[in-house]
């Protein structure tokens, strides 16, 4: 419910609040009526609860959100191209929850070369423009970036393209992760503190989770083999740190063995068995990779 794609998917929201409650309901009863030990009573009270906290989450998400969105919102200038400018444009502007929507933009994949006082200051003054969203980093835009600096005493602000785009959608448009970002952003110092606490953290809960993981393999594995009397588990190389070369384990959720095989025609002869959907939904197929874990492949 707190993604921020969410909020323009209004028609999904009963449907998404009614899952919520049904997980939290479940949660709830199973406190009540198998743990005795807290002696929460009486149990009517959760009822009540469930009814009365639902009506209310729906009319918190439906009413009271819209109620405290931006009914007048400021006006952007997007100065960027490429990959992901229009997912950006649809987002903010169908999206009321931000203070602000994109009004007027410059495509640098189309124009030639950027004139300051047309294409800026123009925009500017005919939209009452109070933010620029920018690409700094694109050729077009470096060449004006002295005039632009003159903006800022306007009460005119600026904000990154890729730093709004990576901070809306938590992710980067490909067309970003160059040579340069690399080296802005990865860096192969040891971590000493980090990584030593890390490790006992991947090792205590691999154990923890592991032992609890084997109630299902009983079950998982008779079932793979009533389906169709093939290997249970399946196991896939991976490049893990520093190239070394990691094989992970899972369940088996095809026919035969997931790494693939192929007709003349390039395409697959392997299918998703039933009992491996299933398993796929659930990610139980991935349970045996707590042996990856803990052994630090992972």
């Amino acid at each position: 419910l707190y993604e921020k794609q969410r909020i323009a998917q209004r028609r999904r929201l009963p449907e998404l609040l009614l899952k919520t409650q049904i997980f939290n309901s479940i949660i709830a009863i199973v406190f009540f009526y198998s743990l005795p030990y807290f002696g929460v009573e009486p149990k009517t009270i959760l009822f009540i609860y469930i009814l009365i906290s639902l009506a209310l989450s729906f009319l918190w998400r439906i009413y009271a959100l819209s109620f405290l969105s931006f009914k007048v919102r400021d006006n952007a200038l997007l100065i960027a191209g490429g990959e992901g400018t229009q997912d950006l444009i649809n987002e903010i502007n169908n999206n009321p929850r931000y203070s602000f929507r994109i009004s007027e933009t410059i495509d640098t994949t189309t124009v030639g070369t950027i004139n300051f006082e047309k294409d800026i200051l123009g925009k500017i003054k005919n939209n009452d423009i109070s933010l620029i969203i920018i690409d700094s980093r694109n050729e077009k835009v470096t060449s004006i970036l002295p005039q632009l600096y003159g903006l800022i005493f306007s009460k005119i602000h600026f904000v990154d393209f890729y730093d709004l785009y990576e901070e809306i959608f938590d992710r980067l448009p490909l067309s970003v992760l160059q040579y340069g970002w690399f080296l802005e952003n990865i860096s192969t110092a040891p971590h000493v503190y980090y990584d030593a606490f890390k490790r006992i953290m991947d090792v205590v809960i691999g154990v923890v989770a592991g032992i609890i993981s084997l109630f299902f393999y009983p079950f998982v594995m008779l079932a793979i083999k009533l389906e169709d009397g093939g290997d249970i588990f399946i196991a896939q190389d991976r490049v893990g740190e520093r190239e070394s070369k990691v094989r992970i384990y899972k369940f088996r959720t095809m026919s035969s063995n997931d790494s693939g095989q192929y007709d003349v025609n390039g395409k697959t002869t392997l299918f998703i068995t039933r009992v491996g959907n299933i398993l796929r939904k659930t990610r139980l197929d991935e349970l045996p990779q707590l042996w990856n874990l803990i052994k630090g492949d992972i």
